[in-house]
């Protein structure tokens, strides 16, 4: 017997039921497969249920730097995209948006997810500005 992709469909559609029939605190899914002739390596991914994935949890980490607005919601024509993820990997598109509607997933390149998701600060908000402070004192009218 040799292993072929359609093959592999077939088991990883069995094993992922199988999977899905465990009664546990966590989510086991079923990854990327690799395989040879006689041999085939699935990658098992397992997150506690209701946790951040890891696209997520990337992207909290890397807000920590950009400041997007993560519950801001950018409505296009129809569509109406949040922020969720954030690619480490990738290098044009590392942002990953959800159409709120359709729960369709995109990417995004670092340009428009400034456009769509920056903080809007308020240059009038005495809170966002910060205090004036005196570092030089005019000589000239003698004060």
């Amino acid at each position: 017997m040799s292993l072929n992709k359609n093959l592999l469909k077939e088991y990883r559609n069995k094993i992922q039921a199988k999977l899905d029939e465990l009664d546990l605190d966590v989510e086991l899914t079923l990854g990327n497969c690799s395989y040879g002739e006689s041999h085939a390596t699935f990658k098992l991914e397992l997150q506690v249920k209701g946790g951040d994935s890891k696209e997520l949890s990337d992207l909290k980490q890397i807000n920590r730097v950009r400041n997007y607005d993560l519950d801001k919601i950018h409505i296009d024509g129809v569509h109406h995209f949040k922020l969720v993820g954030w690619k480490s990997r990738a290098r044009s598109k590392p942002f990953i948006v959800e159409c709120q509607k359709s729960k369709s997933k995109y990417v995004i390149d670092e340009k428009t997810c400034s456009r769509w998701f920056a903080k809007f600060v308020s240059a009038w908000d005495d809170n966002e500005v910060g205090d004036l402070t005196l570092v030089e004192k005019n000589i000239m009218n003698g004060n």
